[in-house]
């Protein structure tokens, strides 16, 4: 049976795609009152969330980044709109230290204000056809056409993610002139992880990708390739991030 759960992702403008990984949709219709059970896995990025259906403080928020799946369970009226920002990437919007938010989910009110609201409102008020383009718009205005991420965070995280998360921290420190230390904390303050752990969620993302790209395979080869001690390691961190075991989750 196919799921009533109707999700779609959309490329950000390119002058906007060096901070965004993308924009999605989530909507379920009314109709469908049985609740849905969604789990939530990490990627290392922060998301913005509107939420027309919810009211008070849970209308816009930010969701940091996560180092553990959440399971959100759903039912009756869904209509969200996200934007899933590339690590690093909310920094160009809004002030704040991503450290603060790891695992959790607050107002966006408390960085933007009133404006929060207000973008909320409009957003909601638009057909869902028109309402990327005019949150795009938004940013693009907030962000002066182009969101910059630190070039030091941009430079680190594309190394890491080209390594599929193989990358020691005293590595990144050697390419950026920078101290160890002084990664660390720049990760903290743009990403909400240290290197370390950025590392082990892209590494988990690869052996994820691998695992929902082709199922059951050969777990013991993926491992040596990624990195991991042994197949035994690979299943310890998918079930820490996931929650779920390799078998679970392929089946």
């Amino acid at each position: 049976m196919s799921s009533p759960l109707n999700y779609r992702e959309f490329a950000p403008w390119p002058s906007l795609a060096g901070s965004l990984d993308c924009f999605w949709a989530s909507s379920i219709s009314a109709a469908s009152r049985a609740p849905l059970v969604h789990r939530v896995l990490p990627d290392g990025c922060i998301d913005l969330l509107f939420d027309f259906t919810a009211a008070g403080d849970r209308r816009a928020t930010v969701i940091g980044t996560m180092t553990r799946a959440l399971a959100v369970t759903t039912s009756g009226l869904v209509d969200l709109l996200g934007v899933r920002f590339r690590p690093g990437g909310l920094s160009g919007l809004i002030r704040f230290n991503a450290a603060e938010l790891t695992d959790t989910r607050v107002d966006l009110g408390n960085f933007l204000g009133p404006q929060a609201l207000e973008l909320w409102h409009r957003l909601g008020e638009a057909a869902p056809a028109d309402r990327i383009p005019l949150l795009q718009e938004s940013l693009a205005a907030r962000g002066r056409d182009t969101l910059q991420v630190d070039p030091f965070v941009r430079h680190c995280v594309s190394q890491i993610e080209a390594a599929r998360g193989g990358l020691r921290v005293c590595e990144h420190a050697e390419s950026t002139g920078l101290s160890t230390r002084q990664v660390e904390r720049k990760f903290a303050r743009h990403i909400g992880v240290g290197p370390k752990a950025f590392a082990r969620i892209v590494r988990f993302k690869a052996v994820e990708q691998a695992a929902a790209a082709e199922g059951a395979k050969d777990w013991a080869r993926l491992a040596a390739d990624l990195g991991f001690a042994d197949q035994s390691h690979l299943a310890r961190e998918f079930r820490a991030f996931s929650g779920l075991t390799l078998t679970e989750f392929t089946s």
